[in-house]
């Protein structure tokens, strides 16, 4: 359409105009995906010269799997007759963008079909959703902890200090007096469950400690062997005192990413279980593999392993039911718990 007041050549002029001014990048593609024309918000969005891109295609520009995504787009919509949206993704100099761009199939008269389309930055609004979902997703942990901590203190906390409270009552009740015998008898009892309550405290504080600071320490990468080597150098007199030895295997290569001390915890807590599970005599082996770009780790000892009802409760986030190790000492299965819950936030 053209305006009756203004000739064929003001209009292309004023389009022209329109376009070198508009803050969204506008461009063409022929036949084969190859740029003819880009806008100088195309050129400011990337700092180029318009000149070092006319000609190329996305092949070019772009990573491969970016490419592919933006050409199989590129293919659909040019062959289409619907101007069509797409959310795409570039990297370049180092630097993501988004960009929501508005694509449409261009008819030329030799029957061939170029490609127009005008993008948007929209980088900063996904970057804010993004954060906002790793923020839900905090709040959503943060609440299942909470949960687990209130299950905890009613039951696993709560119970062994009625325990407490009654049977001292009863040592202090002068209508019942208790004899002496009952007394050395009740008092190793009392001694016990303090204890083994005590530990489960400092277990849950642990826990509450590191699951707060998980998602705020830096990423590095970490050699392995080191780290397992200096563990079992911390457990050795534990070790020594159970007759269990360690056995390093495969691990002078491996490397983990981790946040701060957070491998080193898990595996400390592991290594622990595995002594604290294995009979006088048994060996404790570390062994480390490649597999799909991660590395597994690989913890084998000779005590009976988790039951596979154990197992099934932890995958789901639960504690298993109270077993004793080797040496009569309680475990509840908060710090294998904690163990998935921290390599989960370690990616």
């Amino acid at each position: 359409m053209v305006s009756q007041n203004h000739t064929t050549e003001e209009l292309e002029d004023l389009y022209a105009q329109l376009l070198a001014r508009s803050p969204a990048l506008a461009w063409i593609k022929d036949a084969q995906h190859r740029l003819i024309f880009i806008n100088p918000a195309f050129g400011e969005a990337f700092n180029i010269d318009r000149d070092a891109w006319l000609g190329k295609s996305v092949w070019d520009l772009f990573p491969e799997e970016q490419a592919r995504a933006i050409a199989a787009n590129d293919t659909r919509i040019q062959n289409a007759d619907e101007t069509e949206s797409v959310v795409e993704t570039v990297t370049y100099g180092g630097r993501s963008y988004h960009y929501l761009s508005y694509k449409y199939p261009l008819p030329q008269p030799d029957e061939k079909r170029f490609l127009g389309g005008v993008s948007v930055d929209i980088t900063r609004e996904v970057e804010a959703e993004r954060a906002l979902t790793q923020a839900v997703t905090r709040l959503q942990q943060e609440a299942t902890l909470r949960d687990r901590l209130l299950g905890l203190f009613s039951h696993d906390v709560r119970g062994p200090l009625v325990n407490i409270v009654e049977t001292v009552r009863g040592l202090t009740d002068d209508d019942d007096p208790i004899e002496m015998e009952d007394l050395k008898i009740l008092l190793p009892m009392i001694q016990e469950q303090a204890s083994e309550t005590l530990e489960l405290i400092s277990e849950v504080l642990s826990w509450v400690r590191m699951n707060l600071n998980a998602t705020h320490l830096p990423q590095r990468v970490l050699p392995l062997l080191p780290r397992v080597q200096q563990i079992c150098q911390r457990l050795d007199g534990h070790a020594r005192a159970r007759q269990v030895r360690f056995a390093l295997e495969d691990l002078e290569q491996a490397r983990v990413q981790s946040n701060g001390g957070l491998v080193e915890r898990v595996l400390t807590n592991v290594l622990s279980n595995a002594l604290k599970y294995s009979p006088p005599g048994g060996i404790v082996a570390v062994s480390a593999a490649a597999r799909d770009g991660a590395v597994e780790v690989y913890v084998d000892d000779d005590g009976p392993g988790i039951p596979d009802e154990a197992i099934v409760l932890l995958e789901g986030g639960e504690c298993q039911t109270p077993r004793r190790g080797a040496s009569g000492e309680i475990g509840r299965g908060i710090g294998l718990a904690l163990c998935q819950d921290l390599m989960r936030r370690n990616g």
